[in-house]
This record gives structure tokens, sequence and C-alpha cells, in this order.
């Protein structure tokens, strides 16, 4: 009788205690890998731009640990999220309370409320600063992934023991689980954390910078609307490419001096002389009527009140429509480097002047062959005009085949009419006759103006197909782009 009691009693107690170890499994197996409260909504958004986010991110990070997919996530809410809150540690899978420990620390940095001050409620701009600041978090704990990855496999390896313990066991491993958790969150050092979020506000700030310079169409200090995928791209190519960079920073500079060339050129009167009318309009008064008022000022005083006074009759003149713009841009090999910046810059910021006057826009790139062709007949997008930019400079010279495909471009399309064209290349190449002569007759019948730019050298051959030439002798400066700009605007 004995025996059996105790037998019991052992049953008993082994399923009390399996139902505890159940019940414990189940709370550490709950515990969840994100550290910021969010809801479906949030889930919803963020499932926008997930895959990008985690792909770029990938792109930077040699060694892939378990925490970036779920930082990724929880920096993407603390930049959107007007008021982040962060879970309770006890729902937290041990091995991601890092993630907690290094966002509070981005969060109390001052920079960081500078950033989120673009952020906020902004999906997009959340999605580029993520993105930075993600990497730049790597760049400054990427000498201790090691010992970030040790801890997580330990934390991972004791907690696959779990369900094959004693009690006594259990409660000593996930004594050793929390210690191996303590230690990965005294990893990161809030120095390291401010140092990344600093150098991500600046590298930030540049994208801002390179986006709006690259939203022709929009008025100053409005938004660039692009789409998310389209923005995290082009921040990861501004980031990485310092041609591109300087390429954005020159096309900045050109922009600002062809809206101030634009300004300072005479404007011709937009009213002309109609007519003689009668009215009250005394300050279009016939030199007649001037004398009345000093000679016979009660007449003057009797035909002002019943309006009969005699006066110039102004009409508003209509705008004189201004032709489309096409660039035929020369980029050899003799181009490259800093004359292929500058001219790109200058071919670049004629869109402004597309834009301003609604006017279409082309773009042939060239050396022994064509290179690129390109039209807009609207602002074009700012992953265009960075697919202009990353043209390269390389190959021989000709002349025949981009005007060729200029006069295919305005025999195609219809609105490239009374077209201005831009020619600019740094050497010359022979032409044949018989082509030169249909190249001028056609730009006599369709009414074309042709501007060539040659950067060095001597214009003999440019001359023969261009309406003008600039000669810059070498020049490649503001002062050659301020010429060039007053022949267009």
């Amino acid at each position: 009788m004995i025996t059996i009691r105790l037998k019991k009693r052992e049953l008993a107690f082994a399923g009390e205690f399996m139902a505890k170890l159940l019940e414990s499994l189940l709370k550490i197996y709950e515990k969840v890998p994100y550290t910021v409260k969010r809801d479906s909504l949030d889930d919803l958004l963020f499932d926008r731009h997930k895959d990008k986010l985690t792909e770029k991110v990938k792109e930077k990070v040699e060694e892939f640990i378990p925490q970036f997919p779920p930082l990724i996530a929880d920096t993407f809410s603390i930049f959107y999220k007007p008021n982040p809150q962060f879970l309770d540690d006890s729902q937290i899978a041990p091995e991601f309370r890092i993630n907690k420990r290094v966002l509070e620390k981005v969060m109390n940095t001052d920079t960081f409320n500078e950033l989120k001050e673009t952020t906020v409620l902004d999906d997009v701009n959340s999605a580029i600063a993520t993105v930075i600041l993600t990497e730049k978090l790597y760049e400054e704990l990427k000498n201790k992934l090691k010992e970030i990855k040790e801890h997580t496999e330990k934390i991972q390896q004791l907690r696959n023991q779990l369900p094959n313990k004693s009690k006594h066991e259990f409660k000593k491993t996930v004594q050793q689980i929390e210690q191996h958790a303590e230690a990965l969150q005294s990893i990161v050092t809030q120095g390291a954390v401010s140092v990344a979020v600093r150098k991500a506000q600046q590298e930030f700030e540049e994208v801002q910078n390179a986006i709006a310079v690259l939203g022709f169409g929009n008025e100053p200090g409005q938004p660039i609307q692009v789409d998310p995928e389209t923005a995290i791209k082009l921040a990861v190519e501004l980031k990485n490419s310092q041609h591109v960079k300087k390429m954005i920073e020159l096309l900045g500079r050109m922009r600002n001096l062809l809206k101030s060339t634009a300004k300072a050129k005479p404007r011709k009167s937009k009213l002309e002389l109609h007519n003689v009318a009668m009215g009250r309009e005394v300050e279009r008064l016939l030199p007649s009527e001037i004398l009345k008022l000093r000679k016979y000022r009660p007449i003057f005083h009797k035909d002002y009140y019943e309006g009969r006074l005699m006066h110039y009759d102004l009409k508003r003149r209509e705008k004189e429509a201004k032709g489309p713009i096409v660039i035929a841009l020369d980029l050899s090999g003799s181009m490259a480097g800093e004359k292929e910046q500058w001219a790109k810059a200058v071919s670049l910021a004629t869109i402004d002047l597309a834009v301003k006057d609604k006017r279409p826009w082309a773009f042939v790139a060239f050396d022994a062959k064509i290179k690129d062709v390109k039209v807009f007949k609207k602002p074009p997008k700012p992953e265009e005009v960075l697919e202009i930019m990353k043209i390269g400079a390389s190959g021989g010279t000709s002349y025949e085949l981009p005007l060729r495909e200029v006069m295919k471009i305005i025999e195609q399309e219809r609105e490239f009419t009374k077209a201005d064209v831009l020619f600019i290349s740094d050497g010359e190449c022979n032409i044949q006759q018989e082509f030169l002569e249909k190249f001028n007759e056609f730009k006599k019948q369709r009414n074309i103006s042709v501007v060539g730019v040659l950067i060095s050298g001597i214009p003999i051959v440019m001359r023969q197909f261009c309406n003008e030439v600039l000669a810059l002798n070498g020049r490649v400066d503001a002062n050659a782009a301020e010429a060039i700009f007053q022949k267009l605007v």
C-alpha cells in the first residue's frame, strides 16, 4: 500500500512538473524578436518596404546575424511613429533585447530628434533613414559581431535544450540564457551609437539634397514626390558613387546659375500700343491731353469726369512660344573627367528651362556611335536624370551620327518643331559634304537653331552646321556655362 501511494505521489508530482515545464516553455517560445510596439497597420505599412530594405542592408553586411531583420523593422518604426513605445523586456526574446538597447541609445541622441523631424509619418523618408542608420550601426559594431554571434548561438543552443532538462537544470539553463542576454546588451555603448547616428544624419541630408537637385519641376520647398522603392534605390546609389555625388553638387550649382542668368536677362515689354481710346487712364494720356491739363484745366476736369480723355490703348502681346531643347553631348574618351561632368551638368540644368516654359527636352549622348537617347515631354524622374549622369565617357567621335539622331527626333516627335539644339564637344571630326548640305536644308525647313559649344580647338567643322559657336578654349567654368545659358533663356 505504501509503495502504491508513493508511486501515485510521484506521478502527480511528475504531472505537475510537466505542466509547469510546458507553461515555462510556452512563455519562453512566445517571446517576440521585435522590440517596438506595433499593430497590423504598422505591419502593413512596413511590408511595403520590407524586402527592399532588407536587400539593401544585406548588400552592406558581411555577416547577416539574426538580429538584423527585426532591427530593420524596429528602426523603421522609431523613425515613422510619432511616439514609439518599446515592449517590456519580458516580452522580447533574450537574444533580441540587444536591439532594444541599441534603439534606446539611438533615441537618446539630439541628432536622432533632428532626423525624426523629417521622417515622422513619412514612410519614404523613414525607409531612407532606416537603410542609412542600419548600415552606420553595422559599421560601428562590426568589430563586435563575432562576440554578438557567439552569445546569440549560445542562447539558441540553451533554449533548444530546455525541453529535456529536469526542474533544477531547467532553472539553471534559463539563468544561463539570461546571463548571455545581459552580456549581449552590454556590448553596445552609447558612444558607438551616437557616432553612427551622427554619420547617418549627415548622409541622410546629402541624400535629401541630392534628390531635391534631381527633382525638376518642383517649387522651392516642396517635397520631391518619388515612390519608396525609387527613393531607397537613389539613396544607395548616391551614397556609393563619388562620381554621382560630384555630379549632383555641380548640377545644383548650374541650376542656380541658370536661374540667376534668366532673371538678369532683360525682358521685352508684354504690352504694345493697340489704339487710341477715351477714358480716365491718366497714366497713358496723349500729349494733347497733357497740354489741355496745363492750359485748359476746367475743360480737362470736365473731360475727366465724363470719361472723355484721349489715351493710348495698350494690348497684351501674346507670349512667344519657345522651341523644344535638344542636347547633343559628346561623351568620347577625351571628355572623361572634369569636362564630362561640367558638360553633363550644363546639359541637365537646361531641363529647368524646359520645365518652366513647358518645352519638350531631348538628350543624345554620343561618341563614335550613339550611346543613349532620351526624350522627355514632362519633367523627368530623379532616377532618369541619374541614368544620364552615369553614362560613361569612352571611344572616338562622330558628328554625323548625333546630327542624324537630332533630325530623327524632330521628324518623329511632332512637339519638336522649331527646336533649339545645343551641340557640345571637345574636338572636331569630318562630316561628309553631302550630309552637311542635307542637314542645313533640314535645319532651314524646320526653323531649327543650333548652338555649338567647342570646349577646345578651332570650330572649323562646327561652324558649317551651327548658327553660332562658342569656342571655350578649354574653359569649363561658371562663366562658360553662363554664356551658354544666355543663348537659351
